[in-house]
């Protein structure tokens, strides 16, 4: 049975600011379920989390789950060339191209067209600041997973996910 916490909680054992406001924390096997829930239509799901937290893990579990029960249902957007000169993720370039990936008809490359659920995963996607903030609107839904012992904001701008899970 999943453990979930609203409002304002700030986690199972007082771990204060492991969870933030309006965040749902649910178990990692439920995720599918979850995006299951949000309908036909093409949808965006951002996993994200620190540095390192395992979100491109995760949202290959997921996928692999949602093409288990449907095949060709769900991929995972490889980030390979949205990044800078550096190898850093441009956050403009994604924005750019997740605003081209229609509701419905065929998704642009290098997505499957047929594709239902396209999982973006990568660090710190819910950032407030530029160029990142853009991204929001343009998800379906959000992911956010915690690793124990570690602020969810150190910065002070990131938004809170809809859905959070722990790290393994």
């Amino acid at each position: 049975m999943a453990e979930f916490w609203l409002g304002d909680s700030n986690g199972p054992m007082g771990d204060v600011g492991a969870f933030m406001a309006s965040e749902l924390r649910v178990d990692r096997a439920d995720l599918p379920g979850h995006i299951g829930q949000l309908g036909e239509a093409r949808v965006i799901v951002a996993v994200t989390g620190a540095p390192g937290a395992g979100e491109a893990a995760l949202a290959r579990e997921i996928a692999e789950a949602l093409n288990a029960k449907q095949p060709g249902r769900a991929a995972l957007l490889p980030l390979d060339g949205l990044t800078d000169a550096e190898g850093a993720l441009d956050g403009a370039a994604l924005c750019r191209y997740l605003g081209q990936i229609p509701a419905e008809g065929p998704a642009p490359a290098p997505l499957p067209e047929t594709v239902q659920v396209v999982l973006v995963a990568g660090p710190q996607l819910l950032r407030t600041s530029a160029p990142l903030r853009d991204l929001y609107p343009l998800l379906d839904l959000s992911i956010r997973i915690v690793t124990p012992g570690t602020r969810p904001d150190p910065q002070g701008d990131l938004r809170a996910a809809d859905l959070v899970v722990l790290a393994r």
